[in-house]
Parts: structure tokens; sequence; C-alpha cells
């Protein structure tokens, strides 16, 4: 934590994991979110990492056909929506090119 100026008064500010500075807040409520977003943050990342893996995995098979690994991939996209990881329609996006991609074959 360290002290800078900006326009003319004091700023508290933080350097986060990826070495960005962010701004320290000073209300009480403000410094609790900002605690229950970094919880979230990292929570949130377990999913799409989990996700993200799931969808290389199958890009892997090479128009194989794998349902299970489909139905696997797509369970995880429902639970990430469920949790709102991402909007309900992105999640059905990515259902639908996850589909068609365990569908096609060589």
């Amino acid at each position: 934590m360290f002290k800078g100026t900006e326009l003319g008064y004091t700023v508290i500010s933080d350097i986060n994991e990826k070495g960005v500075i962010i701004h320290m807040p000073n209300i009480q409520s403000a410094k609790k979110k900002m605690r229950k977003d970094v919880t979230r943050t990292k929570s949130n990342a377990v999913y799409l990492h989990a996700i993200e893996n799931a969808i290389k995995g199958l890009f892997k098979l090479k128009g194989e056909k794998d349902d299970a690994k489909v139905r696997k991939t797509v369970s995880l996209i429902d639970k990430a929506a469920k949790r709102k990881v991402f909007h309900k329609n992105k999640a059905s996006r990515l259902k639908s090119r996850i589909t068609k991609l365990g569908k096609k074959k060589k």
C-alpha cells in the first residue's frame, strides 16, 4: 500500500496480483464489496478454467464423437450459468456450439 497525490488530494492505493494499481475505498461498505468481489472473482475463475479445459478436450478429439465428454461440458456450462458466472444466453450459445462440435465427423 502506498500514498500518492492525484489532483491535489491524497489517494491511498494498492497493487493487485496482476500489478494493476487499484484505489482503496474509504467507505466501509465499499471495502466489504471489494473483498466480496475478490472472492467471487476467484470462484468464477474455477468454473471458467474448468469449462475452458473441457472445451479444449473436445477439440482434441479431432471429429470423433464422444457423448460423455459433450454431456460433461454442457453440465459444467449449466452450473456456471446457474451461479451467474456468465449470462444464460451465452451459456445457451456455448452449449449449441459444443453439441455441433460433438456431432461433427470426418
